[in-house]
């Protein structure tokens, strides 16, 4: 509406009125219709003077439970262009033949198949489009695996480091907070081994030491 507003005129001499469409694929419960269309009205329930706006909301599941209702044959235009919009040119709406929007879509499904390159077009944008949805879950998938198990692995770590420093101070009287986290897993879960099998602290340190992953 804005645009279309001319210096030093009023508006509403200018302006057309503006129809938004918006399409919902669900249904409402509690507002079962295929098409709900507003308007702005005042507390009385009077419509705007000079309202210039009506927004439709269009509930597409909802189209489905009207063809089973009423059947293809017995549905408006309207009804069967917003079928085939949810649904494509099935087998039941190719066999309709006295249907005006059937014909044209029928027409311009035709013409999309005689023409090669703008098939072909077509058909790459789906397979790329395709080629991206699997990359992006392929993506998604390994960083979850990695996020798992680097969370195993800092959990781990986190609980292995103050239990070990607690058991080595025990067995030696040596409390060494930075030698112990500087410990790879491997080596962590070897102490436990270890301690018992060495007196003496350096001993004790040089065997796990030796331990490579």
């Amino acid at each position: 509406l804005a645009s279309q507003k001319e210096k030093g005129k009023d508006y509403t001499e200018t302006a057309h009125p503006v129809y938004q469409i918006i399409f919902i694929d669900d249904i409402d419960k509690d507002n079962l219709k295929l098409i709900d269309t507003y308007r702005s009205i005042n507390d009385e329930g009077m419509v705007e003077k000079y309202n210039l706006t009506t927004r439709s909301y269009v509930q597409l599941p909802y189209i489905n439970i009207i063809r089973k209702q009423k059947g293809l044959k017995r549905m408006t235009g309207i009804e069967l262009a917003l079928y085939i919009f949810k649904n494509g040119i099935d087998n039941d709406i190719i066999g309709l033949t006295d249907q005006g929007v059937i014909n044209i879509m029928k027409k311009k499904l035709e013409k999309f198949n005689e023409e090669a390159e703008l098939r072909d077009m077509y058909y790459k944008r789906d397979l790329n489009r395709a080629a991206n949805e699997s990359e992006k879950q392929e993506i998604y998938e390994k960083g979850l695996a990695e996020g798992r198990a680097e969370g195993e692995i800092k959990g781990f770590a986190k609980g292995a480091l103050k239990e070990n420093i607690d058991l080595i101070e025990a067995r030696y009287g040596i409390r060494d907070d930075e030698w112990v986290s500087s410990l790879n897993i491997k080596q962590l879960k070897e102490i436990k081994k270890i301690i018992f099998e060495e007196v003496v602290y350096e001993k004790f340190k040089q065997r796990i030491e030796e331990i490579h992953e």
